[in-house]
């Protein structure tokens, strides 16, 4: 039992936080564009697929090296404001219960520069 709990499913979640300092994110942009700002922050990310997108969700795949495994991740996107929310939940198999954690913490981190307004040359 001792070995299958650690290679049982794992996940995290912004949904039902799972992790003190695991919170949803919000984007300054639209709904819209943050889908864009997720298929971005995906593409410049090693080891994530995006699986399909849409206005409102998103699901991805990370692949971890060595004996990480795969893991689902999906994020639901709601209008907050004139920004969005974003919510994620990482589920799969891992060796180490906190890579679901640190999953969404490096999709988060990758999104939050995807979605950064573009600096003002003028100023």
């Amino acid at each position: 039992m001792g070995l299958m709990r650690w290679i049982a499913p794992q996940s995290a979640s912004t949904l039902v936080p799972t992790h003190p300092k695991l919170a949803p994110l919000v984007v300054p942009v639209p709904p819209d564009q943050a889908v864009e700002a997720v298929r971005s922050a995906v593409t410049a990310l090693s080891g994530w697929e995006l699986g399909s997108a849409a206005v409102g969700e998103v699901h991805l795949v990370r692949q971890s090296g060595g004996l990480g495994g795969r893991a689902a991740v999906s994020l639901t996107l709601k209008p907050a404001g004139p920004g969005t929310l974003i919510h994620a939940v990482s589920r799969g198999r891992s060796w180490w219960p906190a890579r679901h954690r640190r999953n969404i913490d490096e999709l988060f981190a990758a999104v939050r520069r995807s979605a950064a307004p573009a600096p003002n040359p003028s100023l």
